[in-house]
């Protein structure tokens, strides 16, 4: 029998936190048990639902080791979709212009001693409705088969250009679209990464495949999309 809790936090009021605790288990099968635990709850919800609604899962295996209040599975899809409402009256449509361009040069050095630049738009960083665009998506662009002399893990004046341009692409592309803001970017051994955080994820996918496929012949690049309603991510780049 699985049952569920759900966990609040104070700092992170709009995260979904969600503890599931089943109670029927041999200590053995705990890595199976919580296999189909995901496997189950995929099927529940879907698998696109499970993906973006849920922020992070736990899993106990003894339902008396909690105080907490259980509530029965079947109640999980109910409260999610309560939760979604709570979040979209909170929130409502994505203002536009949300903050002014403020871009703020960060300099620091990586591990093995190479130089890191990065310029970041730390105005929106400060922005209060940052979980209203949860969707973070990293673009990273490997410029280091464009030229072996590099020195530094830097690029030449030409290339970064031609990584400005490509920049510039996919910005003016999604500012078409409300629910898109530009994080900045950050440039160290041989790779540019660029950020940006949007309200779904649909459509980013698209520009940046569209892109991939202009580009592939002269740089390397690859995207990650990730869930993160606080930006804590970009933490290391707020200054203080």
């Amino acid at each position: 029998h699985l049952h569920f809790y759900p966990i609040q936090n104070e700092n992170y009021p709009d995260e979904i936190e969600i503890t599931v605790v089943c109670d029927d288990f041999d200590e053995q099968d705990k890595g199976k048990i919580t296999s189909g635990i995901y496997l189950f709850l995929e099927n529940c919800l879907g698998e696109l639902r499970f993906a973006t609604t849920i922020d992070v899962l736990n899993i106990e295996m003894q339902k008396d080791t909690t105080e907490k209040e259980l509530v029965p599975i079947e109640r999980l899809q109910s409260y999610l979709i309560w939760r979604e409402k709570e979040y979209r009256e909170k929130y409502g449509e994505i203002e536009e212009n949300v903050a002014k361009d403020n871009y703020s040069f960060l300099k620091a050095a990586l591990p093995n001693g190479k130089p890191l630049f990065a310029i970041i738009n730390t105005t929106v960083l400060e922005w209060e409705k940052k979980s209203s665009c949860p969707f973070i998506t990293v673009v990273y662009i490997d410029f280091s088969n464009v030229d072996e002399n590099l020195e530094n893990g830097l690029p030449t004046d030409q290339i970064a250009d031609r990584l400005g341009n490509i920049e510039d692409q996919v910005w003016e592309t999604l500012k078409i679209k409300k629910g898109n803001l530009s994080i900045g970017r950050e440039t160290s051994d041989n790779v540019r990464k660029v950020y940006f955080a949007s309200a779904d994820f649909r459509y980013i996918s698209k520009v940046i495949y569209d892109v991939i496929q202009e580009y592939q012949d002269e740089f390397e690049i690859y995207y990650e999309i990730y869930m993160d309603k606080y930006w804590q991510s970009f933490e290391r780049f707020r200054i203080y």
